[in-house]
């Protein structure tokens, strides 16, 4: 009985993630048997040997053993913050913490800790850029209907997108750059406010320079929500015209 013949395999035919393992070997099955063939390292398919039985249940164990690898390789496991990721941006949003703020003026510097509220982060994967968010305390998951206000933090335009400056993005945007992504962020160092973008109330009255309002945050554990800004609009609203 004759071997299979020879045959290149080419790229196209091939998963387009073939590079997370090496190919080894193939199964071809036929109306009379299958036969097994090595595979070179320039993707070459070798002639192949008739299996019995019993070669053939342990060929079927390498290949279902190589497969449960592969596939622990190709997934990524959602994080329970991301809201959506398709081909256009990957929006998740980041729990109230309280983090440092740094300005450039010398004559600021690090103010400390400062409560921020949850932040909703949009970042496009055609342009990388970072659109921002803040939504109140109450809100546990963000959707279509949450109400948006502007995040109480320097750098950022009445749009919501951030001015990246100097910042370097990760070249590639996914759930595994998040923390990349949200450094962009909190570890900057802010030139100041492109606008008022929230309104401190300190001792009950409207205080007129944010940063005397993030001053006396320092002492309170959570970002207050009367001090937020209403973008007037919900996050579908503002996916649509995105």
């Amino acid at each position: 009985m004759e071997f299979v013949k020879s045959e290149k395999i080419k790229p196209e035919s091939l998963n387009k993630k073939q590079d997370l393992m090496e190919l080894s070997f193939a199964l071809i099955v036929t109306n009379k048997g299958v036969t097994r063939h090595s595979i070179s390292k320039s993707g070459v398919m070798l002639d192949g040997v008739w299996l019995d039985d019993l070669e053939l249940s342990k060929s079927l164990d390498d290949l279902k053993s190589n497969t449960s690898k592969r596939i622990d390789l190709c997934m990524d496991i959602i994080p329970q913050n991301v809201l959506i990721d398709n081909d256009k941006y990957l929006v998740w949003y980041v729990e109230p913490k309280q983090r440092d703020i740094w300005f450039t003026r010398s004559e600021i510097g690090c103010i400390g800790k400062v409560p921020h509220p949850k932040i909703i982060f949009i970042t496009s994967k055609i342009n990388n850029t970072i659109n921002l968010s803040a939504v109140k305390s109450d809100v546990i998951r963000p959707d279509h209907n949450t109400e948006l206000f502007h995040v109480p933090l320097g750098n950022i335009y009445t749009s919501g997108d951030l001015c990246i400056g100097t910042a370097k993005m990760p070249s590639k945007v996914s759930i595994k750059t998040m923390n990349e992504i949200e450094s962009v962020l909190f570890a900057s160092n802010y030139s100041g406010y492109k606008f008022d973008s929230f309104t401190p109330i300190v001792n009950g009255v409207e205080e007129p320079k944010l940063i005397d309002g993030l001053l006396a945050l320092s002492a309170k554990p959570y970002f207050p929500d009367d001090w937020l800004l209403s973008k007037k609009q919900t996050l579908g609203e503002l996916l649509s015209g995105l």
